[in-house]
């Protein structure tokens, strides 16, 4: 540690989770705008259910014991999440359109 920076040097904390990583808007043109737009406007419902299978964590209760929290990982192509009481990574077999 050294007192004289004001800053604290050492070992990094067990367990310290680093901050994620910023998220950028892909919506950088008045064309991808208009295409979001259009596309919200014609199914909101499908528009605003992809963002949020992806963004929120969805509680499954039909995966083992005690259900599991999921989400989309669109990198992946797959549903991966963490079994609801032991925090044990799941990566279940569901389709990729699964809602």
């Amino acid at each position: 540690m050294s007192i004289s920076s004001g800053i604290t040097e050492g070992a990094p904390v067990a367990g310290a989770i680093a901050p994620p990583a910023a998220v950028i808007n892909t919506l950088t043109s008045r064309a991808a705008w208009q295409q979001a737009h259009d596309a919200c406007r014609a199914d909101p419902g499908r528009f605003h259910g992809d963002i949020a299978r992806s963004e929120l964590h969805w509680f499954e209760p039909s995966l083992g014991t005690h259900g599991a929290w999921i989400r989309w990982v669109p990198e992946h192509a797959a549903w991966e999440g963490h079994d609801a009481r032991s925090g044990a990574p799941v990566a279940p077999e569901l389709p990729g359109d699964y809602r």
